[in-house]
C-alpha cells in the first residue's frame, strides 16, 4: 500500500445522525440532513433500470452504502471511481450478492474494469450515465477536479474499443435493409479503369477545406475528386463536381448532416458501405455502388469500407484504385487553432464553431505546432497512418499546414502545387458508368436476391424450431424436483437438440451468434455468477436458449423486412402497380424519396396528385429538418460548464499550448461580455502566464475576477501566484476566504502566517485545524516544531506527545522529545 498522501483523511467525524464521514471530503455536508435523505433528493437517476452508473466519488463511503441498501433497479450496475488516497482509507465490503452489480475502483483501475463484457454491453444496448458525488462536486479534496475530467475520457476510449464488436448487429441490420438497393459492387465498376497516372484528391469536412476550396475549383479538371457525403453539397454549390461521393454511416443522422446530398444523384456516382444509412442508399435516385458484402453470409470479391470514419474509407479507396498521387483536403483530423472542428456551412460550424470544454488528445501539425483532437479523430489518424505507410507506391500530400501530421504524408501549400490535366472528367466518368448501369436487368437481379434471402430465412427458421423445442424442455426441467428418470430423459432430448443445432449449417449458426452478440450477453451474466449445482445448470441452459430465441426472432424480423423491400423494388418496376400500393412501404422505410425513382422509371413528370404531394412533404421534412438530438449535442459542446475543469487539467499538466489556445478561444466570449466566460477567461490567462513564468501578469489576471465570483479554484490561483510574488498580504486574504469553503489549505495558511510574523494567528489556525482533524500526526509534529521555535516548551512537548500517540514508532518525534525535554 502506498503512503497516504493526505493526512487529513485520517480524521473521521460522526455526524449528529450517527454517520461517519471525512470532513476533508464532505466538509459539513451531512450535518443538516442525513445522507440517505440527501442522496434521495440528489440522485433520482439511481432508480433508472438497465443503466450503467459511473459515479465519481464515494462521499466518504456513505454513497456506496446508500446504493448497497437500495433495492437495485433491474438491469442496472454501479461503478464508483474514487481517488486512490480515499480508497486506501475506506474499507467497504460489498455483499456477495451484489458483487456483480456494484464495483469500486480508483482511476488507474477503471480501464481494466471496463473491459468486463458485462459492463461493455451497456455502451451499446443500454445506457451509461456519469454522476458526481456531493464531495466530487464540491471538490474540497484536491484531485476531484482532475478526476471529473479524466473519467469521461476513459469512457470514450472504452466505447471506441467496443464499436466494432457491438456494432455488428447494427451493421448487419442495415446490410439486410440495403440488399434491395445494393445491386452493383464497387469493384465491378471501378476495376475497369486505370487510375495509375492520375492525381486524386480526397475531400473531407475539416476546417482547412475553406482555405482550399477555390484552388480545388480552379483545378478540378486536373483532379479525380472523391468527396465524403457531408461536403458534397458544399462543393457543388461553389461549382465543383466530384467524381465520387462516399457515405458509410449507418445512422439516419448521416442524411441530416449531408446537406444537399440527394439532389446530386443526377450527376455524381455514390459509393456506399454495405451498412450505410438506408435513408440515403434507398433514396439515391442515381447510380450507386456498394463496398463490402451485399449478403451477410456470402464472401464477396469487392472493395471494402474501412473505419472508423468515412475519411478512412475514402483514402483507402484511393489506395485501392492505385492513383499516382493522393491529395488530402479537409483531412485535418484535429481542431483548427481557432478551435473549429468542421468547415463552414456544416451544422457543427453554424451551431458551435469551437469545443471549449473537451479534453482530448494532442497531435503535432504539419507546421510544427500542436492541436487538440477528439478520441475518435485520433483513432482515425492512427488507422489512416498504418494504411498510408503500407501504400509506398503512392505519393500522399496534405494541403493543410494545420492538419495533423501523418507519417508518409508530406505537406505542400496549394501555391506551389501543380497538376496535369485529367483525362477523365467527372461528367465523362458519370456517363461511362451510367451507360453500363442501364444495361443491367434489375428485375432479374432483385428476384434472384429475393430467392437467396428467402432460402436462407428458411434455414434460420429450422434452427428456430429447434431452439423453441429446447426452451420447452428447459421449462419442463425447471419444474422437476427429484424425478431422476424424467430428468435424464429430458437431458438426453436436450443433448440431441444441441447436436442437431451444432450439425446444422455452420454458417447459419455463426451468423445468428454474430448478429445476436448483444442478446447473448444475458447468458454471460448468468454463466459468470452461477455455481455447479444442477438447478443453476438448468438456469444457464434456459437463459442460453432464450437468448438464442431472442436473437433469432429479431434476425427473422429483419429478414422479413428485407424480403418486403425486395418485393417493393420488384413492384416498382411493374407499370401496373399503382403508387398507392408502394407509398406505405416507402413511408415505413423512411424513404419517401423513392417517389422520384419510381417516376423516373416510368417517365412520369406530374407531381400534382395528392399522394405525390404528401410524399414530397414528408421528403422535404426528412431532408431539411436537422436531427434535434444531434443538434442539441452540438450546441452543448459550446457549454462553458466543463471549461474550468479543463483549465485546471491543462494547468496541472503545464500544457502551455493548451492554455494559450484556451485563452484564444475564450476571447470572443469575453469580448461579447458573456457573463460566465469572464472569470474563466481571467483564470485561463492567469494559468497561461504562470506556466510561462510571468508571475506578475498571472497574479494581475486572476485578481481581475470579482470577489463574489471567486471559488476554491480561483482562490487557489490567487494564493499560488501571490506566494510566488511574496505578496503575503494578498495571499493571506485569499486564505481567509478559502477557509470558508474548504479546510484543505489550513496548514499552508498557518505556515504563511508564521512567515508573516503573525505568531498567535498561526497557532490559532493550527489548533483550529487539529480540532477538526485530531488524527493528523504530521501536523501535530509541525505544531510542536513551531512551538519550539517560539520557545513555548510546554505546548511543544504536548504536541510531540500527541503526534507520538498517533504514530508510536515515529523515530523523528522520539528524537525531538529526547533532545528537548
Amino acid at each position: 500500500m502506498k503512503t497516504l498522501n493526505n493526512p487529513a483523511l485520517k480524521t473521521v467525524k460522526l455526524s449528529r445522525f450517527n454517520e461517519h464521514y471525512f470532513p476533508a471530503i464532505n466538509h459539513n455536508q451531512f450535518e443538516t440532513l442525513d445522507s440517505t435523505s440527501t442522496f434521495k433528493q440528489r440522485f433520482p437517476e439511481f432508480d433508472l433500470t438497465n443503466t450503467l452508473h459511473i459515479i465519481i466519488g464515494l462521499d466518504s463511503g456513505l454513497l456506496a452504502n446508500y446504493v448497497m441498501d437500495m433495492s437495485l433497479p433491474s438491469g442496472s450496475k454501479f461503478v464508483f471511481v474514487e481517488l486512490e488516497d480515499v480508497t486506501q482509507v475506506l474499507n467497504i465490503d460489498i455483499p456477495y450478492s451484489q458483487q456483480k452489480d456494484i464495483f469500486i475502483c480508483h482511476f488507474d483501475q477503471l480501464d481494466n474494469l471496463l473491459e468486463d463484457p458485462i459492463l461493455q454491453i451497456y455502451f451499446e444496448k443500454f445506457h451509461c450515465r456519469v454522476s458526481h458525488s456531493i464531495g466530487a462536486v464540491a471538490s474540497h479534496l484536491e484531485g476531484y477536479s482532475i478526476l471529473k475530467s479524466m473519467v469521461p475520457i476513459s469512457l470514450k476510449k472504452a466505447s471506441m474499443k467496443l464499436t466494432n464488436i457491438l456494432s455488428m448487429q447494427k451493421f448487419m441490420t442495415k446490410q439486410l435493409h440495403n440488399i434491395a438497393d445494393n445491386q452493383i459492387a464497387a469493384k465491378s465498376v471501378l476495376s475497369g479503369y486505370d487510375f495509375s497516372s492520375m492525381t486524386c484528391i480526397v475531400v473531407a469536412g475539416g476546417p482547412s477545406l475553406d482555405e482550399q476550396i477555390e484552388w480545388i475549383k480552379y483545378n478540378q479538371n486536373r483532379l479525380f475528386i472523391i468527396a465524403i457525403s457531408r461536403v458534397a453539397g458544399k462543393l457543388v454549390n461553389v461549382g465543383i463536381t466530384p467524381h465520387i461521393i462516399i457515405t458509410i454511416d449507418p445512422l439516419p443522422l448521416s442524411l441530416s448532416v449531408s446537406r444537399g446530398l440527394l439532389p446530386l444523384a443526377d450527376r455524381i456516382i455514390m459509393i456506399n458501405a454495405y451498412h450505410a444509412a438506408p435513408e440515403i442508399v434507398g433514396q439515391w435516385a442515381g447510380i450507386k455502388c456498394y463496398l463490402g458484402q451485399k449478403l451477410p453470409w456470402v464472401e464477396e470479391d469487392n472493395y471494402h469500407s474501412f473505419g472508423p470514419t468515412v475519411t478512412n474509407t475514402a483514402v483507402n479507396l484511393a489506395i485501392t484504385l492505385n492513383f499516382e498521387r493522393v491529395l488530402l483536403s479537409g483531412v485535418d483530423l484535429c481542431f483548427s487553432l481557432e478551435g473549429q472542428t468542421h468547415a463552414m456551412g456544416s451544422l457543427e460550424a453554424e451551431l458551435n464553431p469551437v469545443m471549449l470544454g473537451h479534453i482530448g488528445q494532442w497531435v503535432e501539425t504539419n507546421d510544427g505546432q500542436f492541436a487538440e483532437t477528439t478520441i475518435q479523430m485520433y483513432s482515425a489518424l492512427e488507422s489512416l497512418q498504418v494504411d498510408i505507410v503500407e501504400a509506398k507506391q503512392i505519393q500522399f500530400i496534405n494541403l493543410a499546414a494545420q492538419a495533423a501530421k501523418i507519417e508518409s504524408v508530406s505537406y505542400q501549400s496549394i501555391e506551389t502545387l501543380t497538376c496535369e490535366k485529367l483525362s477523365l472528367s467527372a461528367e465523362d466518368f458519370f456517363s461511362h458508368v451510367k451507360n453500363r448501369y442501364l444495361t443491367l436487368n434489375m428485375k432479374e437481379r432483385l428476384q434472384e436476391d429475393r430467392n437467396v434471402v428467402k432460402n436462407y430465412q428458411i434455414k434460420i427458421e429450422k434452427i428456430f424450431q429447434l431452439i423453441l423445442h429446447a426452451n420447452q424442455l428447459c421449462n419442463q426441467l425447471s419444474l422437476l424436483q427429484k424425478d431422476e428418470s424424467k430428468i435424464l430423459k429430458l437431458n438426453k432430448q436436450l443433448s440431441r437438440i444441441e447436436l442437431k443445432i451444432n450439425n446444422a449449417e455452420s454458417d447459419v449458426v455463426k451468423l445468428i451468434k454474430t448478429f445476436g452478440y448483444v442478446q447473448f450477453v444475458g447468458f454471460l451474466m448468468v454463466s459468470k455468477s452461477s455455481s455447479i449445482l444442477t438447478e443453476h445448470k438448468v438456469e444457464q441452459l434456459s437463459v442460453y436458449y432464450k437468448c438464442f430465441e431472442s436473437a433469432i426472432k429479431l434476425l427473422l424480423s429483419y429478414f422479413k423486412d428485407s424480403i418486403s423491400r425486395l418485393d417493393c423494388r420488384i413492384q416498382e418496376l411493374d407499370p401496373n402497380v399503382p403508387l398507392s400500393t408502394l407509398s406505405n412501404d416507402w413511408l415505413l422505410a423512411n424513404q419517401p424519396g423513392r417517389l422520384f425513382i419510381w417516376k423516373a422509371i416510368h417517365g412520369i413528370e406530374d407531381n400534382s396528385d395528392e399522394l405525390s404531394q404528401q410524399l414530397l412533404t414528408v421528403f422535404n421534412t426528412l431532408t431539411t429538418s436537422p436531427d434535434k438530438h444531434y443538434q442539441n449535442g452540438v450546441k452543448n459542446r459550446s457549454s462553458l460548464v466543463s471549461v474550468k475543469s479543463k483549465i485546471e487539467f491543462l494547468k496541472s499538466e503545464k500544457h502551455i499550448i493548451g492554455l494559450e489556445l484556451m485563452v484564444k478561444n475564450l476571447t470572443p466570449f469575453f469580448e461579447r461580455n458573456v457573463a460566465d466566460s469572464i472569470p474563466l477567461y481571467w483564470f485561463a490567462l492567469s494559468a497561461k502566464y504562470e506556466s510561462q513564468g510571468n508571475i506578475i501578469a498571472a497574479q494581475k489576471s486572476i485578481l481581475n475576477i470579482l470577489p463574489e465570483q471567486r471559488g476554491i479554484t480561483e482562490l487557489k490561483q490567487i494564493i499560488s501566484t501571490s506566494l510566488k510574488m511574496q505578496d503575503l498580504c494578498i495571499a493571506l486574504d485569499a486564505f481567509e476566504n478559502i477557509a470558508l469553503l474548504t479546510d484543505s489549505f489550513m496548514i499552508k495558511h498557518a505556515r504563511v502566517l508564521k512567515l508573516a510574523g503573525q505568531v498567535q494567528a498561526a497557532v490559532n489556525v493550527y489548533l483550529d485545524y487539529l480540532d477538526k482533524y485530531p488524527e493528523d500526526a504530521a501536523t501535530w509534529l509541525s505544531l510542536g516544531v513551531y512551538m519550539l521555535d517560539i520557545n513555548q516548551l510546554d505546548a511543544a512537548k504536548s504536541s510531540f506527545l500527541k503526534s507520538l500517540e498517533i504514530e508510536p514508532d515515529n523515530a523523528f518525534v522520539q528524537e525531538c522529545i529526547r533532545n528537548n525535554f
